[in-house]
């Protein structure tokens, strides 16, 4: 069977690639700011649209995925914009645009992959008001209840260039990882 997941998530599909080895470098980096090993959140976001943010976040959970004793959740912020689902190979709804309005349950939302210990939570479809929402209550409590299942969150989110939905987030997180086009941003 051919796979479903994106020929650009290398991480999967090529693995010894050097491109590989550039995701694990920043997996290095990012587990050597986690001192402590506690279950970390980190936003990945970029500047503008089109700068490979979305397909940054999928390989680098996949290659946290690698890692020995750790389960990673990809969590898919960019409401208007989603991407993770088609890179995954997975259903976009219900997701998290459902279980933030209670019109879904965590475990109805969440999704295994193809990869061993990544699962996904889509967006779901598109709220009318995506900033208030990922600053709200109920995203700390998710975030609560996934750091007791999870070693690493990952959250694609919009560009920081036109939407504030990446600061919003990233003050629920340990940090954010700005992705910039070489050359161009």
């Amino acid at each position: 069977l051919l796979s479903r997941i994106a020929a650009n998530v290398i991480m999967y599909h090529d693995p010894r690639s050097l491109h590989a080895e550039q995701y694990r470098t920043c997996r290095t980096n990012l587990t050597a700011l986690n001192r402590a090993g506690a279950p970390w959140a980190v936003v990945v976001t970029s500047s503008r649209k089109g700068e490979g943010k979305s397909v940054t976040a999928a390989n680098l959970a996949v290659c946290l995925a690698e890692m020995p004793a750790t389960r990673v959740c990809l969590i898919d912020a960019d409401f208007r914009a989603a991407a993770q689902c088609e890179l995954l190979g997975v259903e976009n709804s219900p997701g998290l645009a459902d279980l933030l309005t209670d019109q879904a349950k965590l475990a109805n939302v969440l999704r295994g992959t193809t990869v061993e210990k990544l699962d996904i939570l889509p967006s779901g479809d598109e709220p009318t008001s995506s900033a208030e929402l990922l600053g709200g209550g109920r995203v700390a409590n998710l975030l609560g209840e996934l750091r007791r299942r999870y070693s690493w969150i990952v959250i694609d989110t919009p560009p920081v260039n036109p939407y504030t939905d990446a600061c919003v987030a990233t003050a629920r997180t340990n940090g954010a990882l700005l992705v910039v086009r070489m050359q161009q941003t």
